[in-house]
């Protein structure tokens, strides 16, 4: 009985489950670095274009992704965060992202699919009504990373930091939105269409 005891022992301290989870490749893991840094986004919906989320001072926020391919080597990713009202209240779109799996450096603001640079912006909205514009912070380090391209399941996987400003053609609508916002360790899964 000794023997037996001391082998459960054994096992149940020599056995552990590890999660290995790898880091995005060329996007370094962020911390929050002040209270006024902001992410908008609710996770009060049900997803089934997939998943995508990022972090937000003290909770981790959620957005519908919606991902479209154009000319067969270039795709969107769209994100709209949603209120407790099921509402539309953010767009977060980048566009001009290859379609292969890499690191690409977000560097322009305005959508012009001529201009072949990787580009974002971002609009706090409500509905179809836009509140405040945010345009790239291009003195930030803004990148996407392409992990995964599934052809026969037509999804893609992976990671984003991206910050934006105000863009100051106007006084602001909501008082509350910050000048500058960092969306950091994004994550995102969805099927292209």
């Amino acid at each position: 009985m000794k023997y037996y005891f001391s082998f459960l022992v054994i096992c149940a301290f020599s056995c552990s489950k590890v999660e290995n989870i790898d880091p995005p490749p060329c996007i370094e893991k962020e911390e929050i670095q002040d209270s006024t840094s902001k992410v908008i986004g609710n996770p009060f919906f049900p997803n089934p274009h997939g998943e995508a989320f990022c972090t937000k001072v003290n909770q981790l926020t959620w957005f519908e992704p919606y991902i479209g391919e154009y000319e067969k080597t270039f795709f969107y990713l769209r994100l709209i965060g949603l209120d407790s009202n099921k509402i539309a209240s953010d767009e977060f779109v980048i566009y001009n992202i290859p379609l292969n799996i890499g690191c690409y450096k977000i560097e322009a603001n305005s959508v012009d699919p001529n201009t072949k640079l990787v580009e974002a912006y971002y609009r706090n909205i409500d509905y179809d009504i836009i509140i405040d514009e945010f345009i790239l912070d291009t003195s930030a380090i803004n990148k996407i990373s392409v992990s995964a391209i599934d052809t026969t399941s037509k999804t893609i996987t992976g990671y984003f930091a991206v910050s934006f400003v105000f863009k100051n053609d106007r006084p602001k609508r909501n008082p509350f939105n910050p000048y500058r916002m960092r969306f950091f360790n994004g994550y995102f899964k969805g099927k292209y269409e």
